[in-house]
């Protein structure tokens, strides 16, 4: 007749015990390497999210300030009197960088979740200025450029900038030289906000046209 264990030394419990506490080791262990391994992809969905941003936060500041730089020369042409506007003039004045870094991880603009339509409105109006650039550069009249098509163009760069500088607190570089010329940045799209203004309210006819050239893009 079998006896029931009774507890005697501890390598006794072991030995009895030895299914039991190994099956326990075994979970444990199993339980550990799940958790490190969550661990070690949640630190690599931070890094990658942490490059991405820095990625497009220094290709939203190279669109913002060129796209400034463009639309200075376009609102001081639109108001050319002495001549003609031609395309070449216009192209000349109008460059826009190719989004190569957006194109190549547009699939991850996801990751930014609440900032994620907020990117695609900045490059959807780069897109958009680029279709009117090639219209210009495809005109009938290249040698008759209408001022509301420029005007348009300028107000299209302007408003590409006024949505790309909200965006750059939150696609910082983590380069302090290139950061803190974000609020400079700012500073001068408010600038030319004011400037453009005052152009639409002293020139109705040319801020009327450039609306209508918009609408029928």
């Amino acid at each position: 007749m079998d006896h029931p264990w009774q507890f005697s030394t501890w390598l006794d419990l072991v030995d009895h015990w030895q299914s039991l506490l190994a099956g326990l080791m075994g979970f444990s262990a199993a339980i550990f390497v799940v958790c490190l391994t969550l661990l070690s992809e949640r630190r690599r969905a931070e890094r990658e999210l942490a490059a991405l941003k820095r990625s497009l936060g220094v290709e939203v500041r190279q669109c913002v300030s060129v796209a400034l730089g463009s639309h200075r020369l376009l609102a001081t042409l639109a108001q050319k009197q002495d001549g003609p506007i031609t395309s070449i003039m216009v192209r000349a004045y109008l460059y826009i960088p190719e989004p190569i870094i957006f194109r190549s991880c547009a699939d991850k603009v996801g990751l930014l979740e609440s900032e994620a339509m907020n990117v695609a409105i900045v490059y959807g109006l780069l897109e958009t200025i680029r279709s009117g650039a090639d219209r210009v550069a495809n005109s009938r009249t290249p040698d008759d450029i209408s001022p509301s098509v420029v005007a348009s163009l300028a107000k299209g760069l302007l408003t590409m900038c006024q949505h790309g500088v909200r965006l750059l607190p939150t696609l910082p570089t983590q380069v302090a030289e290139i950061d803190k010329k974000d609020h400079q940045v700012a500073i001068s799209i408010d600038e030319a906000s004011a400037h453009w203004q005052a152009l639409e309210a002293n020139r109705p006819d040319l801020a009327a046209t450039a609306e209508h050239a918009k609408a029928r893009k």
